[in-house]
């Protein structure tokens, strides 16, 4: 899946601030000290979704870049969490 660009990445990121239950996940990302890589538990915790089903989601590619390290496992940007959440919550009022 390509990177989309950044004025895509600032619109979904303006979408999830004008939703309280997301406002974890935003101030996480505008913190400058955060680390923009996270673990899946880590990204569970941000985004409220079980360990077990943000796996599912990173291994069948639904979180953009995410990177599997052979000593580390999983490393999922800060970014494919908002695209995700945003194109989760859209699809959720669309459909």
């Amino acid at each position: 899946m390509p990177e989309p660009a950044k004025e895509e990445f600032e619109a979904a990121l303006a979408f999830l601030r004008t939703i309280p239950e997301y406002q974890k996940l935003v101030e996480y990302g505008d913190n400058p000290k955060s680390n923009k890589l996270l673990t899946i538990r880590g990204a569970s915790v941000l985004i409220g979704i079980s360990p077990p089903f943000v796996e599912q989601y990173v291994t069948s590619g639904r979180f953009r870049g995410a990177l599997e390290y052979p000593e580390l496992g999983w490393r999922i940007p800060y970014s494919a969490l908002i695209y995700f959440m945003a194109d989760l919550r859209r699809q959720s009022q669309t459909g």
